[in-house]
């Protein structure tokens, strides 16, 4: 397997609806991506495997909110930009991501540029990152796949194996 490139995409609509359906920790699926900005994964991999971890906007809740086995807050200044849900991270292959155009446009709509901007804060942070977010990932999988979680974890997190199984069986795309 060739190393992925750190960084932020999109997952394809298909095979997130395939995974959403083995396991309900799986982010949903807005019915309409095109009329909403679809989700936004960070590219990790270890072990010969790649996985996206959901990036969410920063929320008034995560202000309190200290980082944990699966949750990392993206911090810039003192200040929650974002955050890493670890517990909802998906296992991908290449063919399934979606380069994200970071860069606004001409005619973008003003929230579509702060939507932009707001988003290549999060990654520069997360490059800063970078190993202790791969250590984290790493760590979390290997606390499920060894069953050494306890249930308030587990109850949390995707079931990182069946969601594994999901991607075998799923098609290549062109």
């Amino acid at each position: 397997m060739k190393p992925f490139r750190f960084g932020l995409y999109q997952v394809d609509r298909g095979y997130r609806e395939a995974l959403a359906k083995v396991d309900r920790h799986v982010m949903p699926v807005p019915e309409d991506d095109a009329e909403t900005w679809p989700p936004v994964w960070i590219l990790v991999d270890f072990r010969k495997r790649a996985y996206c971890i959901p990036v969410s906007a920063p929320k008034e809740k995560h202000t309190a909110m200290k980082n944990l086995t699966d949750f990392f807050r993206i911090m810039e200044d003192g200040k929650c930009i974002g955050v890493l849900n670890l517990n909802g991270m998906i296992p991908v292959r290449e063919d399934l991501l979606h380069s994200l155009e970071l860069n606004p446009m001409p005619g973008d709509p003003l929230e579509m540029t702060q939507y932009k901007n707001l988003a290549k804060k999060q990654l520069d942070v997360c490059e800063k990152s970078r190993d202790t977010i791969r250590k984290r990932a790493v760590r979390l999988y290997d606390i499920l796949a060894f069953g050494w979680a306890g249930p308030g974890l587990v109850a949390r997190c995707c079931d990182f194996r069946a969601l594994e199984q999901v991607l075998r069986e799923y098609p290549q795309t062109a």
